[in-house]
């Protein structure tokens, strides 16, 4: 066999170098272009807070979270707070107004300051107290910079029935001159209790077995749907 370019570094008793074994090994291959490493490690999102600075690039100056208040099941002589955060998204500080609710039952607090940073945001605290039962609704309005301004809707609704089901029943192939039988799961998920009144419009073909029924807090209730 002829001599080799192979050959000749088991001769030298010398170490071989990176550079010079790279040379050899890669003699006669295309060179590949240099790997592009990433500018930055990944990182996980943080939550955010209300030093958390976020700038986005948006037309609306600023963000209110969350953008309205629902309050469910109030009961009187009780007090409900939900925590509000207004998020100044410009480049630049800017003033913030807040007008309080219009009725007595709803009111915000927040420590009075200057500019808000960009970025930054501003903790509002709104509660909700009643001496009555019923259900209650107002706003409350922020005022920006340039007279820019949002309203937030307040809602409080008194403890009430909320009735879950399956709203699809499939019946399948039916036999004909065949009574089929479905059966139909009724939840109560509210706080009082529930009328249920079932019923077909134009259809003589379909019956329920009960057709209605009161059904308590956390209580379930089974019906049968009859098809003739």
């Amino acid at each position: 066999m002829s001599n080799s370019k192979w050959s000749s570094p088991t001769k030298d008793n010398s170490p071989i170098g990176n550079s010079k074994l790279d040379h050899i090994l890669n003699k006669g291959r295309p060179t590949l272009p240099p790997m592009q490493s990433m500018s930055s490690p990944l990182k996980k999102d943080s939550p955010q807070t209300n030093t958390t600075i976020k700038f986005i690039s948006n037309s609306v100056p600023i963000e209110v979270t969350p953008p309205e208040i629902i309050i469910n099941d109030v009961e009187p002589n009780q007090t409900y707070e939900v925590v509000v955060l207004v998020r100044n998204l410009t480049n630049v500080g800017r003033r913030l107004r807040v007008y309080q609710p219009k009725t007595n039952k709803f009111r915000c607090d927040y420590d009075m300051q200057g500019n808000v940073a960009a970025g930054l945001a501003m903790k509002l605290v709104v509660s909700f107290e009643t001496d009555k039962n019923g259900d209650f609704h107002d706003v409350l309005e922020i005022v920006s910079d340039n007279n820019f301004s949002l309203t937030v809707p307040l809602h409080a609704y008194q403890p009430q029935a909320s009735i879950a089901f399956d709203p699809f029943i499939n019946f399948g192939f039916i036999k004909i001159q065949k009574d089929e039988f479905r059966p139909v799961l009724f939840e109560n998920q509210g706080k009082r209790d529930g009328k249920v009144d079932l019923r077909f419009d134009g259809t003589n073909d379909m019956a329920i077995i009960p057709n209605n029924f009161v059904i308590k807090p956390g209580e379930r209730r089974e019906v049968l749907l009859k098809y003739k």
